[in-house]
C-alpha cells in the first residue's frame, strides 16, 4: 500500500460523549503499514504535538464540548472538524488540506476520556471528613497500537477570579477493564450521519469518516478506575472549589475533567476588632463577624482572653461584639495577650480557632539613646535629643525634655525625625541657664497613644561661661607652693613679665603683646564645687585683635547689657590692614607651664603675712625662661595643666623664643598714633568673649610726633586718683587723657575721663585705688571721642554706635595667690 493510501485508510476522528477528548494520529511506517511514534509529545522529528484544552465546568462533571481540532498546515489556523449534527461538516477543500497536511494518508486517533464518577457537581464535603474522589478513565486507541491510562492527578484549586491550585493528589488505580473493538464494524454512514460507536464519534457526515470505514480499522478500548486514595481538605476555609482531574497515558497523551464543589469548615471568621497588636489601656472593644455561607441558623460564637471566656457578648446579625477588660483577672491582664475566636455552625462543624494578639498596655514609651549623656559638659547651643519607641505608637505632641535647677524649669518640646520615626530632637540654648548652675536636671517625658508616661531623668555638667582674658592683668600674682607641710608664698610679679606691653604704654616699631587667658566655669551663689565643669579652651581660636583707628569700636555690646562681648562685626578682620575698615588679627598660641616663681625672702612681704601662706625661704632666685624676658614662670591656668600665658607664636622653649615673638607695626601695617588691641577667645563649647580694650600709642620711629606724651611728677591713690603734670596740662573738664608707665600704682594707668582742679592738676573720674603716692608716668590728650568701644544696635543689617562705650566683663582678681602643684 502507497504511504498515501496508508494516511487515507487509517485517518479517523473520533467524537467523545463526556470528558475531555484528545485525538492522536498515527504515522505509516515502512512499506505502509501503520505504526505509532512512541516518543513523547513535542519532541523534535516526532509527530505533531497535541494540544489539550479544559472546558468551562458542566452539570454533567465532565470536560470538553465533544469538539475535536485539527491544524491547517498552511497557515497554522484551526478548524473544525466535529461530527456533532449541531455543526456544519467543514467543506471538502478543508478536510482536503487537513489530510494533505499529513502526506497522502490521514492518521488514525487515539480517545482518552475522563469522567469524575465521585463527589457529585456541587455536593457538600466537611473538610474533617473522608473526600476519596473516584475517576473513570477511557483510552480508545487504534487497531495494532495500545495506551494505558498511567498517571492520574486530583488538583484543588480555588475559584478566585484569578484561580490558585492548592494541593494535588494522586490517586490509586483500583481496575481496570477491556472492552469490545467498538469500531471494528463501523461504517461511514455510521460514523457519519448519527456519531454512534466510538469508531465513528468524532467523524460528523464528513469524507475523514467514511475514510475510516473503508480502512476497515478495528479499535480497541480500556476502562480504568482511579481512587481510593483520600484527598486532604483540612486546610480549606468554607466556601468552593473546583476538583480538577488530570490524567496521563503511557505515551504520553492528557486529558482532564472538572467540578466545582462546596467545603464545609466550620463558620467564616472575620476579626474586625482588634486590629494585631493594637494596644488599648484598661479595657479593649472586640467585634467580630461570623458567617456560615451554606446554612441559615446563626453558629454558636465563644470569645475567650487568656483562657477565660468573654460573656459579655452582644450579637447583631453577623456582628459579635464585647469590651474586654483589664480586670476580668486578678491580677489584672497586662502585656501581650491572644483574643480567641470559636464558632461551631448548625451542622456541627467547628471552624479554626482565629486568634488576634492584642496588647494590654500600662507602660510608658521606651525611652533611650538620650543625649547629652549622662554626666555630659554641655555649653552654648546643644541638641538635645533621645529615641522614644512604644508597640502602641508614641504620642509625638508628648515628647519633651525639660531642663531643670532650683526653681528653673525649660521645657523643650522635641521634635520627631521624619526620616527616623523613632528619633526626637530639638536645639537648646544652654544660655538661658544662669552661670551659677553647674549640674542641672534634663529629664525626657513621653506618652503612648494609650496615654500611659514614662521619664527619664539624669544630671549633666554645664559651662556656660566664657573665657576670661586679659592683655595687662594685676601685676601683683604670688603662687604658693607646699614645703615640708608649710605653705610658702612668692614674691608678687606681673604673670606676663614687666617687658610685655601695658596699658597706656608708648611702642616703637616691634614690642611684646601677652595675654594671660584662662576658661571660665560656672560658679555657684555661695560656696565652692569639689569640680567645677570647664569645657577648656579652644588652642585655635585665641585671637589678638588691633586696630589703629581709635574713632571706631574695637570690641561692641551685641546684647544691650553694657558689657563688651564680641569683636565689632563691622571690621574686617585680616593680616594687613589696609583701611578703617580693618583690623589685624593674629592667633596666640599657649606657653606652657614651666619655671618657677621668686621664693626667696621678701623684704615688703607684709608684717602679719598672709592667712593661707608666709614668707618664701628659698635661697636663690630662679633664672628667667630665656634672655628675651624677665618672667621666670609661665603660669598654668586654673585648670592645672593648660597654659594660662599666650603669645605670639612661634614658642620654642630653651631659646631666644621661649615666650613667643614680638609683633611689628610696621610688618603689619599699623599706622603710628594711638591704636587698641583687645583679645577674643573661644571655649571647645563655642563659649567667646572679649577682653577689656588696651589703649596704647604707636611710634615706629621714636620720634615722638604722632605720640605727644608729657611728663607726669606725681601721681596720688585713692578715691579718686590725682594726677599731678611737670608742665601746665592745657586740659579741659570733659577731656579722655592716656594715662601710663605710672609705677607700682598700675592701676592709675589707661584711658581716663577727668576732672581738671588746677592747671598742672586732674583728676581721673571714677578711679578707685590704694592710697598711695609714686613718682613717673606721662600721659597724652585722647583726641578720639571713642574709646574703642561700641555697641551693635542691629543684626540685619549690622549697625554699630561707636561712641556709645561698653564696660569690660570680668577681670582676673588682684592679690591673687595661685596654688601650684
Amino acid at each position: 500500500m502507497r504511504q498515501s493510501d496508508c494516511l487515507r485508510s487509517s485517518t479517523r476522528i473520533l467524537r467523545v460523549a463526556v470528558g475531555l477528548s484528545l485525538v492522536a494520529l498515527a504515522a505509516c511506517g515502512p512499506g505502509g503499514s501503520p505504526y505509532v511514534d512512541p516518543r513523547p509529545l513535542g519532541d523534535a522529528g516526532g509527530i505533531a504535538d497535541r494540544t489539550l484544552a479544559e472546558s468551562p465546568p458542566r452539570s454533567d462533571s465532565s470536560v470538553g464540548d465533544s469538539t475535536a481540532d485539527r491544524v491547517d498546515a498552511s497557515d497554522g489556523q484551526v478548524f473544525d472538524v466535529s461530527g456533532d449534527s449541531n455543526n456544519a461538516s467543514p467543506d471538502a477543500t478543508s478536510t482536503d488540506r487537513f489530510v494533505d497536511a499529513l502526506g497522502d494518508g490521514a492518521v488514525e486517533p487515539t480517545v482518552v476520556t475522563v469522567v469524575i464518577d465521585q463527589p457529585a457537581s456541587d455536593g457538600l464535603q466537611v473538610a474533617a471528613l473522608r473526600f476519596t474522589p473516584q475517576v473513570t478513565v477511557q483510552v480508545t486507541t487504534a487497531n495494532a497500537t495500545s495506551d494505558d491510562a498511567k498517571i492520574v492527578d486530583a488538583e484543588i484549586w480555588t475559584t478566585d477570579a484569578t484561580p490558585v491550585k492548592v494541593s494535588t493528589t494522586r490517586l490509586s488505580l483500583l481496575q481496570k477493564a477491556n472492552g469490545a473493538d467498538a469500531g471494528s464494524t463501523s461504517s461511514g454512514g455510521a460514523g457519519g450521519s448519527s456519531g454512534g460507536g466510538a469508531g465513528g464519534a468524532a467523524g460528523g457526515g464528513s469524507g475523514l469518516g467514511s475514510a475510516g470505514a473503508d480502512a476497515g480499522a478495528t479499535n480497541g478500548s480500556s476502562t480504568f478506575t482511579f481512587g481510593d486514595t483520600p484527598v486532604d481538605l483540612s486546610a480549606l476555609a468554607t466556601g468552593r472549589f473546583e476538583l480538577r482531574v488530570k490524567a496521563t497515558t503511557l505515551s504520553g497523551l492528557t486529558s482532564g475533567a472538572m467540578l466545582t464543589f462546596r467545603v464545609d469548615a466550620g463558620p467564616v471568621i472575620r476579626v474586625i476588632a482588634p486590629t494585631v497588636d493594637q494596644a488599648a489601656r484598661g479595657s479593649i472593644f472586640a467585634s467580630v463577624e461570623v458567617i456560615d455561607p451554606f446554612s441559615s441558623v446563626p453558629p454558636q460564637v465563644a470569645l475567650s482572653v487568656a483562657s477565660l471566656p468573654i460573656t459579655s457578648v452582644t450579637r447583631d446579625g453577623n456582628l459579635y461584639q464585647a469590651t474586654i477588660l483589664e480586670t476580668i483577672a486578678m491580677p489584672p491582664l497586662s502585656g501581650q495577650q491572644l483574643l480567641e475566636i470559636r464558632a461551631t455552625n448548625a451542622a456541627g462543624v467547628s471552624s479554626h480557632p482565629v486568634v488576634v494578639r492584642f496588647t494590654f498596655d500600662d507602660v510608658g514609651p521606651t525611652i533611650s539613646a538620650a543625649l547629652p549623656a549622662t554626666g555630659d559638659l554641655i555649653g552654648g547651643i546643644v541638641k538635645i535629643e533621645a529615641d522614644v519607641q512604644d508597640p502602641a505608637g508614641v504620642d509625638p505632641q508628648s515628647v519633651v525634655a525639660v531642663v531643670a535647677h532650683g526653681d528653673q524649669s525649660l521645657t523643650v518640646p522635641l521634635d520627631r525625625d521624619p526620616s527616623n520615626m523613632k528619633h526626637f530632637s530639638h536645639l537648646f540654648d544652654t544660655r538661658r541657664l544662669p552661670t551659677t548652675v553647674l549640674y542641672p536636671t534634663i529629664s525626657f517625658r513621653a506618652s503612648d497613644v494609650p496615654g500611659n508616661q514614662s521619664n527619664i531623668g539624669y544630671t549633666v555638667a554645664v559651662d556656660n561661661t566664657p573665657p576670661l582674658a586679659d592683655l595687662d592683668p594685676p601685676a601683683d600674682l604670688r603662687t604658693r607652693k607646699n614645703v615640708n607641710g608649710n605653705w610658702r608664698c612668692s614674691w608678687q610679679f606681673d604673670p606676663l613679665g614687666s617687658d610685655a606691653l601695658n596699658e597706656g604704654d608708648r611702642v616703637n616699631q616691634v614690642f611684646d603683646v601677652r595675654a594671660r587667658v584662662e576658661d571660665q566655669g560656672n560658679q555657684p551663689s555661695a560656696g565652692g564645687a569639689d569640680i567645677t565643669p570647664i569645657a577648656r579652651l579652644d588652642s585655635a581660636r585665641v585671637e589678638l585683635l588691633v586696630l589703629d583707628d581709635t574713632s571706631r569700636a574695637l570690641v561692641v555690646d551685641t546684647d544691650n547689657d553694657g558689657i563688651c562681648d564680641q569683636a565689632n562685626p563691622k571690621l574686617v578682620p585680616t593680616t594687613t590692614p589696609m583701611s578703617s575698615l580693618d583690623a589685624l588679627v593674629v592667633n596666640l598660641t599657649p606657653v606652657a607651664p614651666t619655671g618657677a616663681a621668686d621664693y626667696t625672702f621678701d623684704d615688703s612681704f607684709p608684717m602679719n603675712g598672709f592667712s593661707d601662706c608666709g614668707v618664701g625661704n628659698d635661697s636663690l632666685r630662679p633664672a628667667a625662661l630665656c634672655r628675651t624676658t624677665d618672667l621666670t614662670i609661665a603660669i598654668p591656668s586654673h585648670a592645672g595643666d593648660e597654659g594660662a600665658v599666650w603669645t605670639i607664636p612661634k614658642v620654642v622653649p630653651s631659646t631666644l623664643q621661649c615666650v613667643g615673638n614680638q609683633l611689628d607695626s610696621s610688618g603689619n601695617h599699623l599706622s603710628d598714633g594711638p591704636a587698641c588691641l583687645a583679645v577674643r577667645a573661644y571655649d571647645k563649647l563655642g563659649n567667646v568673649q572679649v577682653s577689656r580694650v588696651l589703649h596704647v600709642c604707636i611710634d615706629h620711629d621714636g620720634v615722638g610726633g604722632e605720640c605727644p606724651y608729657v611728663a607726669v611728677t606725681s601721681v596720688d591713690g585713692g578715691n579718686p586718683v590725682r594726677v599731678t603734670t611737670a608742665s601746665a596740662h592745657g586740659l579741659a573738664t570733659g577731656d579722655r587723657v592716656l594715662l601710663g608707665a605710672v609705677p607700682t600704682l598700675y592701676d592709675a594707668n589707661g584711658l581716663w575721663r577727668i576732672t581738671v582742679d588746677g592747671p598742672s592738676t586732674f583728676v581721673l573720674d571714677g578711679s578707685n585705688t590704694k592710697v598711695l603716692s609714686v613718682q613717673g608716668g606721662q600721659f597724652m590728650r585722647w583726641t578720639s571721642t571713642s574709646d574703642c568701644t561700641g555697641r551693635q544696635t542691629s543684626l540685619a543689617p549690622v549697625v554699630v554706635d561707636d561712641v556709645t562705650p561698653c564696660k569690660p566683663w570680668r577681670a582676673f582678681a588682684k592679690s591673687e595667690h595661685l596654688e601650684m602643684p
